[in-house]
């Protein structure tokens, strides 16, 4: 159960890659690009 707990400790924090600057100047969209679902799902394990 405590192993569980401190699952965030034993992972980081990971944001996917940023879009290219001239891309983005071009709008207001997001910052980042899209998080691949695995990547996420691993993310989402950092809440406990």
């Amino acid at each position: 159960m405590s192993e569980k707990m401190l699952k965030f400790v034993k992972l980081g924090q990971q944001n996917p890659p940023k879009r290219e600057v001239l891309e983005r100047k071009e709008d207001f969209n997001e910052i980042y690009k899209e998080f691949i679902s695995e990547k996420a799902k691993e993310q989402s394990s950092r809440c406990s």
